[in-house]
C-alpha cells in the first residue's frame, strides 16, 4: 500500500488522473452538444417542412375563398333584378337583394356601386350611399370592364378576400360594379382547418393587429414573445419572410435550450399578405408546437447526463487500471527480474519500464546484467583459447618427437645418396667422352661433305671427278650416323639405369637450392644452343629460295632439282619449328626454376620437379637420337640418288644432290653440337646433385641435434598442457552455473 500511495501521489503530482477525468468530461460535453445540435437540426428541418406545407395549405384555402368570391361576383353581375334595380334606382329593393345574397353565402359581403364607383348599397354596413370606392383595385378593374380578385383592404371590411365584376345593361354598357368577398377577421374556419389538418397554429394580421387566429385564449401567453414590433417590421415594411426560433447567437441558443427543457416553445414563421398590386396589407403567422421534440431532447439530455456519469466512472476505472499497468505491474515485473538475475539466470533481458521513477532502477539492473553476460562471454572465449593452447602444445611435442627420428634416418639416406651420385657422375663423364668423340667424328665428316658440295657447286667439271670421293664420304657419314645411333642407344640405356639411381638420390635430398641453380644453368645453356640452330634453319630457307629461283631458269632440267630443294626447305621449316618449341619449353622450365621455394616444407616437391626435369633431358636425348636416325635414312636416300646420278652422268642432279647433302650436313652438325652441350649440362647438374647431397647431410645433422634438444622440452610442454586443461575445465564448470 505504501508503494501504491507513492506512485498515486506521483501520478496526481503530474495531474495525469485529473487530465484523464477532465478529458472524459469534455468528451461527454462535446458529445452532448453534438447530439443536441443534431437533434435541433433534425427537428428544425422537420418543423420547417411542416410550416412550409402549412403555408401552402393556407394559400390554397385563401385561393378557394378568392375563387368563391369571384364566382359570386360573376353570378350577381348578371342578375336581371340587380340590373333593373340599378337602372330604376330602387334602393330598397337593391338592399333587400344584397341581404339575401349575404345570407345565401355565409361570411360573405356584397357592395354595389354606380358607374362612378360610388356606393349604392352594401351588406356589411349601414346604407351610406355616396362613398367613393373607385380607389379599390377590384372596383377600378370592374368599372374598366375587367374581373379582378385577390386580397384587399376595404373601407369598412378591412383586410378581406374580394373580387369585383362589372354590371352591364342589355346593351352591354357598364352601369355599375359589384364587389363580393370575405373578411379575414371573419374567416374562422381557415385557421381551424389548417390547425386540424397540419397541426400548426395560424394567425392573420391586419397590419400589426391580429384579426383571426386558431390559438386558444389560454395559450396566447405562450406567444407573447412572438408578437413584437421588432418582428413585424421586416415583414410589413420589407415584405420578408421571418422565422422565429432558430438561435443566431449564444444567448438565443441558451434561451432556446432553456425553453426546450423548461418551457413550451413554438417554431414560427411570418409571411406577408399583398394585394394584386404588390402592396403589403398585413401578414399571417404560422407556429409549430415543438413539445414532441422537447420531450425527445429532454430524454436525450437525461441519457447524455447518464452517459457523462458513466464516462467519468470509466475514466476513474481506466485511471486505476493505468496506475496498475504503468506502476504496480512494472514494479512486480522489476522485482521478478531482479530475483531472476540474482539467481544467476541471465538468459532474458529485463522488461522495459517507461516510468521515470522505475526507469533508473531498471536501466541499472539491465546494465549489470549486460556487463555480466559480456564478462562470462569473454571467460568462455578464454576457456576455449586455453583448451586450444593445450592441444597445440601436445601436438608440437608429438611433432618434435617424430621429426627428430625422421631427420636422423634422412641424414643416413642422404649420405648413401651422395656416394651414389658421385658414382653416377663418374660414369656419365666416361660416357660423355665417348659421345664427344663420336660427335666430333660426325662433325668432321659433315664439314667435309659441306666443303665437297660447295666445291662441286662452284666447278661442275670437278663434281664429276669428285663423285666417287663424295660417295665414299656418304658411306663414312652413314657409318658415323650408325655409330652415333648406337651410342645414343647405349646412352639411353645408361640414362634409364642411372635415372632410377638419380631419382632415388633425389628422393633423399633435403635442400633444393643448389639443384635449382644447376637446372637454371643447364636450361640456359640449352636455350642458348638453340640460337645457332635457328640461325642455320633461317639461312637454309633463304638459300633454298635462291636455289629455287635459279633452278627455275633451267627449264625442264631444273624441275627435278626444285623438288629436292623444296624438300630441303620443308625440313628446315620443321627444324625451325622444333627449335622454337624446344626454346619455349626451356624458357618455361627456366621460369619455373626461378619460382622454386627454398623452404624446408617444399623440399619434397622440388625434388619431384628435378626428377621430372631429368626425364625431360632423357626425352630430349631420345629426340636427338631420332633426328640422327632420320638423317641417316635421308643420307642413305641421297646416297642412292647420288649413285643414280653418277650412273646417268647427270651433272646438274649431282650438283643439286650435293647441295642438299651439304644442307643436311649442316643440320646434323647443329644437332650434334646441341647434344654435346646438353651432355655437358647434364654432367654439371649431376655434380651439383653431389654437392647438394653433402649439404643436405650437414643440415640434417643440425636439425637432428635441435630436435634432440626439443625432445627434452616436449615433456615439460605436456605437463604444462595438462595443468592448463585442468584449470580450463574447472573454470568452465563455474560458468555453466549461469544461464545466458
Amino acid at each position: 500500500m505504501k508503494i501504491f500511495r507513492t506512485f498515486l501521489n506521483a501520478a496526481l503530482r503530474k495531474k495525469m488522473g485529473i487530465m484523464v477525468l477532465l478529458s472524459f468530461f469534455v468528451f461527454g460535453l462535446l458529445l452532448s452538444g453534438g447530439g443536441l445540435i443534431q437533434i435541433y437540426n433534425f427537428s428544425n428541418e422537420i418543423l420547417s417542412n411542416d410550416i412550409a406545407n402549412a403555408s401552402k395549405g393556407l394559400n390554397l384555402f385563401l385561393d378557394s375563398k378568392i375563387t368563391d368570391s369571384k364566382r359570386i361576383a360573376l353570378i350577381l353581375s348578371t342578375e336581371r333584378d340587380l340590373v333593373n334595380d340599378i337602372k330604376n334606382k330602387d334602393f330598397a329593393s337593391l338592399s333587400s337583394f344584397i341581404e339575401k345574397i349575404s345570407q345565401l353565402y355565409p361570411g360573405s359581403y356584397v357592395t354595389v356601386t354606380d358607374s362612378d364607383g360610388r356606393v349604392i348599397a352594401r351588406s356589411n354596413a349601414p346604407a351610406e350611399r355616396g362613398d367613393n370606392l373607385s380607389d379599390l383595385p377590384e372596383i377600378a378593374s370592374a368599372l374598366s370592364g375587367k374581373v379582378e380578385s385577390g386580397i384587399a383592404k376595404g373601407h369598412t371590411t378591412g383586410l378581406s378576400v374580394r373580387s369585383g365584376a362589372p354590371i352591364r345593361d342589355e346593351k352591354g354598357k357598364i352601369i355599375g360594379a359589384i364587389s363580393t368577398g370575405f373578411k379575414i377577421a371573419g374567416i374562422k374556419d381557415i385557421p381551424v382547418q389548417i390547425k386540424d389538418t397540419l397541426g400548426v397554429e395560424v394567425a392573420f394580421f391586419d397590419g400589426e393587429k391580429m384579426v383571426s387566429t386558431s390559438i386558444k385564449n389560454e395559450e396566447l401567453p405562450y406567444f407573447d414573445k412572438f408578437f413584437k414590433s421588432s418582428i413585424y417590421d421586416p415583414v410589413l415594411k420589407d415584405g420578408k419572410t421571418v422565422d422565429y426560433g432558430n438561435p443566431r447567437n449564444i444567448s438565443e441558443m441558451y434561451n432556446f435550450i432553456k425553453e426546450i427543457l423548461f418551457g413550451k416553445p413554438y417554431f414560427a414563421y411570418y409571411y406577408p399578405l399583398e394585394d394584386v398590386n404588390g402592396k403589403i396589407l398585413g401578414m399571417y403567422f404560422i407556429a409549430k408546437d415543438t413539445s414532441f421534440y422537447n420531450n425527445m431532447l429532454k430524454r436525450f439530455t437525461i441519457m447524455q447526463f447518464a452517459l457523462n456519469i458513466l464516462a467519468i466512472v470509466i475514466g476513474i476505472i481506466l485511471l486505476l487500471l493505468s496506475m496498475e499497468f504503468f506502476f504496480m505491474r512494472p514494479i512486480g515485473l522489476l522485482v521478478k527480474d531482479i530475483k531472476r538475475v540474482a539467481s544467476g539466470d541471465l538468459s532474458q533481458p529485463l522488461n522495459p519500464v517507461y516510468n521515470d521513477e522505475l526507469g533508473v532502477v531498471v536501466r541499472a539492473v539491465e546494465s549489470i546484467r549486460s556487463n555480466f553476460i559480456n564478462v562470462i562471454g569473454k571467460i568462455n572465449y578464454a576457456i576455449k583459447d586455453l583448451a586450444n593452447a593445450s592441444n597445440n602444445l601436445l601436438s608440437v611435442s608429438s611433432s618434435l618427437t617424430t621429426s627428430s627420428s625422421d631427420v636422423s634416418k634422412l641424414s643416413e639416406i642422404n649420405a648413401k645418396g651422395a656416394e651414389n651420385l658421385s658414382t653416377i657422375a663418374s660414369k656419365l663423364n666416361e660416357d660423355k667422352d665417348i659421345l664427344l668423340k663420336s660427335i666430333q667424328g660426325i662433325s668432321k665428316g659433315v664439314e667435309d661433305q659441306a666443303i665437297a658440295a660447295s666445291s662441286i657447286a662452284q666447278n661442275i667439271n670437278r663434281i664429276a671427278r669428285s663423285i666417287e670421293d663424295f660417295t665414299n664420304k656418304l658411306e663414312d657419314v652413314s657409318s658415323n650416323l650408325l655409330a652415333v645411333d648406337t651410342k645414343f642407344k647405349e646412352m639411353e640405356k645408361s640414362i634409364l639405369e642411372k635415372r632410377s639411381v638419380v631419382g632415388a638420390a633425389i628422393d633423399m635430398a633435403s635442400n633444393i637450392n643448389t639443384i635449382s641453380d644447376g637446372i637454371k644453368e643447364i636450361s640456359e645453356k640449352m636455350r642458348m644452343s638453340l640460337i645457332p640452330i635457328q640461325t642455320i634453319a633461317n639461312q637454309i630457307q633463304l638459300w633454298s629460295s635462291n636455289v629455287i629461283i635459279e633452278t627455275s631458269k633451267l627449264g625442264e632440267q631444273g624441275k627435278a632439282f626444285g623438288v629436292i630443294i623444296d624438300e630441303i626447305r620443308n625440313l628446315s621449316e620443321k627444324l625451325l619449328y622444333t627449335t622454337n618449341e624446344i626454346s619455349s619449353n626451356l624458357n618455361e622450365r627456366l621460369f619455373n626454376s626461378d619460382n622454386f621455394d627454398l623452404n624446408f616444407e617444399k623440399y619434397i616437391e622440388g625434388i619431384k620437379d628435378l626428377r621430372n626435369y631429368f626425364s625431360e633431358i632423357e626425352d630430349f636425348v631420345k629426340t636427338l637420337k631420332d633426328n640422327i636416325s632420320n638423317l641417316y635414312q635421308k643420307f642413305e636416300k641421297i646416297k642412292g640418288e647420288a649413285l643414280g646420278i653418277i650412273s646417268s652422268k647427270d651433272i646438274k642432279n649431282i650438283e643439286t644432290s650435293l647441295a642438299n647433302l651439304a644442307a643436311l650436313a649442316e643440320e646434323d652438325l647443329s644437332n650434334v653440337h646441341e647434344l654435346n652441350r646438353a651432355s655437358i649440362g647434364v654432367q654439371k647438374a649431376i655434380e651439383n646433385l653431389v654437392g647438394i647431397s653433402k649439404d643436405t647431410v650437414s643440415s640434417t645433422k643440425d636439425i637432428s641435434e635441435r630436435a634432440d634438444k626439443q625432445l627434452n622440452e616436449a615433456g615439460k610442454l605436456e605437463e604444462v598442457s595438462s595443468n592448463i586443461k585442468i584449470k580450463s575445465n574447472e573454470l568452465e564448470d563455474e560458468v555453466r552455473k549461469f544461464k545466458i
